[in-house]
């Protein structure tokens, strides 16, 4: 935790181990796993619209 002026500032790392749970936890692999896998799909639609095969809804 840092201090900006009146105001604490937290990384993101200190964030997910507060509210999702430490590296290795269960609860935090099955997170970890669908941000991967957003970001997965998020590639594939980018790719298939830059290639026409899918439409901009």
């Amino acid at each position: 935790m840092e201090r900006i002026g009146k105001f604490k500032t937290y990384t993101l790392e200190e964030c997910l181990e507060k509210y999702i749970g430490p590296i290795g936890t269960a609860k935090r692999d099955e997170f970890e796993n669908k941000v991967k896998e957003s970001v997965r799909a998020y590639h594939i639609k980018k790719a298939r619209m830059e290639q026409t095969l899918l439409k901009m809804r």
